[in-house]
């Protein structure tokens, strides 16, 4: 029984250091559809070796899941063979006070205290560095790129939003 069940099982394993993909499949995403979602987001690189079948992952903080994942959920990133560079995200140096040009508005919440906050995708950063930000913190030039996005008109006098007839 074991025979027909380890058939198609590969050993994997991987060292702290390594570099992988993991598998979206069990986490939530903001987009409408879940075909058109990543299937890996990544690389990134393996900060602990639980046991040979738990790894634990160096996330970033805006994920906010559980850093340790089972090895089936992880996939090698194979370094590219003509030397071009994958798409990483540049750091930036959190001492300076810099302004950063918003590239689009993706969604919207309200937070336990009821204020309005957007998702951010930054202009020149890849889409692990968007952020929740408050309404105050966004131009309002992006602002009403979104609300005509979205088919809203603007604030009402009670502050809710009127969708467009």
């Amino acid at each position: 029984m074991a025979k027909w069940a380890n058939e198609h099982r590969k050993d994997i394993s991987f060292n702290v250091g390594d570099e992988v993909y993991l598998n979206t499949r069990n986490i939530r995403s903001l987009r409408p559809s879940a075909k058109l979602d990543h299937k890996y987001i990544g690389p990134y690189k393996v900060k602990a070796v639980i046991n040979r079948v738990a790894y634990t992952l160096d996330l970033p903080d805006l994920l906010k899941i559980y850093p340790t994942f089972y090895v089936s959920l992880l996939e090698l990133s194979i370094p590219d063979q003509f030397g071009r560079k994958q798409d990483r995200m540049m750091r930036y140096d959190a001492g300076e006070d810099n302004e950063y040009e918003v590239e689009a508005i993706l969604a919207e919440r309200v937070d336990e205290l009821n204020n309005r906050e957007y998702l951010i995708k930054w202009k020149d950063y890849d889409w692990s560095e968007n952020s929740w930000e408050a309404a105050v913190n966004i131009s309002p030039a992006a602002m009403r790129a979104y609300r005509r996005r979205m088919g809203q008109k603007g604030p009402t006098a009670r502050g809710k939003f009127q969708k467009k007839r």
